[in-house]
């Protein structure tokens, strides 16, 4: 399925695209059991094409926009205000997808769905992402804990409402060991190099201003983007088991007990397969060029870029989406699930044009 999904994305120029991440779906969905109760997904690839048409037509004008006017006004300072607007439209676009999979998900016969503005949403996310940043990244477990709240909340299971009881210091209190290797000695680079650079403040030209700058802070981005990266893994489990033992659906609950080491195995297991798959690819490009044929070297340069391209996708999924939503699943263990015998059916099927938003924005998902 996951080849032939590559495959037919490349001869479709991308449309099959829709169909390929509905077939993942329905897979993952139909192998995830409740109390023996396989889940369902309803949704089609032709929901999805039809979402991102009326999606591009709703952004086409925008797109046009930030091509014309840098050039109309000869100042590239437009694009201060259409950054700003696109992230705004992708959190807009966040919460219109969830609820569109929300009403796609079944179990037990009964739907899923969402409440709540997507506006509202956009808004608080966008004011929270100001936030995180000006903090440099210490109000991020409340600005997590504020949105998961919102989208809780708004959770139905038929007429059964979810609600989420995690706090920003309980995150903190889940992931304290992310924030002390990696903010700490950040922030105590930062300092040592602000006091032992500071002549370099001084500066008054904008340019001398945005080199100093980027001298004194240097290191610090580097440490945190080296112990972030090699952290995050075991950040994400950690993130994953706060918001699992936070949700209830009336006196449903769950409790995650995933370890902290669960997605290191697919994500080290998936970048070697990347190094594997792109000497595979070359082992033929370089014996070719070594051989001084231009025409197989720009025939092997061609083939080897497309399986690159599927292979990516591929294993991909393969290693990582799949064994990371299944450590997750297998890691719950869910009580209460009688109080849900009374549920009925409540709730409206929710369009894909989120999901269609999600897709012309370049905004990751499953």
């Amino acid at each position: 399925m996951l080849i032939r999904g590559g495959l037919l994305q490349i001869v479709t120029l991308g449309i099959y695209r829709f169909w390929y991440t509905t077939n993942i779906r329905k897979f993952l969905w139909g192998r995830t059991s409740v109390k023996g109760d396989a889940l369902e997904y309803t949704g089609t690839g032709k929901e999805l094409f039809i979402g991102f048409l009326i999606a591009m037509a709703v952004l086409l004008p925008l797109y046009l926009a930030i091509a014309v006017l840098p050039i109309i006004l000869e100042s590239p300072f437009i694009y201060v205000v259409f950054l700003p607007a696109t992230a705004f439209l992708g959190q807009y676009a966040v919460y219109r997808s969830r609820r569109y999979r929300l009403t796609r998900t079944a179990w037990r016969g009964l739907r899923f769905h969402q409440t709540g503005s997507a506006w509202r949403y956009a808004v608080l996310s966008s004011g929270w992402t100001i936030a995180v940043i000006l903090s440099v990244g210490l109000l991020y477990p409340f600005a997590r804990a504020s949105l998961e709240r919102f989208k809780v909340n708004n959770t139905w299971y038929g007429n059964r409402q979810a609600t989420f009881s995690g706090t920003g210091r309980s995150f903190y209190a889940q992931t304290w060991q992310f924030w002390l290797i990696v903010i700490g000695p950040a922030a105590a680079i930062a300092r040592y190099s602000y006091y032992s650079n500071s002549w370099m403040m001084t500066f008054h030209e904008p340019k001398e201003i945005f080199i100093s700058i980027f001298i004194i802070f240097d290191n610090a981005v580097t440490w945190l983007l080296i112990a972030g990266f090699l952290l995050l893994p075991w950040f994400w489990a950690a993130s994953f088991r706060w918001w699992a033992d936070n949700i209830r659906f009336g006196d449903a609950r769950a409790h995650s007990e995933l370890p902290g080491d669960a997605f290191y195995g697919p994500y080290v297991l998936y970048g070697l397969s990347l190094v594997g798959l792109g000497i595979l690819v070359g082992l033929p490009i370089g014996v070719f060029t070594f051989l001084e044929s231009e025409a197989l070297t720009a025939i092997a340069t061609g083939v080897g870029y497309i399986i690159y391209f599927v292979g990516l996708g591929v294993l991909y999924q393969l290693l990582v989406a799949r064994a990371v939503w299944q450590r997750q699943w297998e890691s719950l263990n869910i009580e209460g699930l009688e109080d849900l015998n009374s549920v009925r059916a409540l709730g409206e099927q929710a369009t894909a044009f989120g999901e269609g938003l999600l897709d012309a924005l370049d905004v990751g998902g499953i």
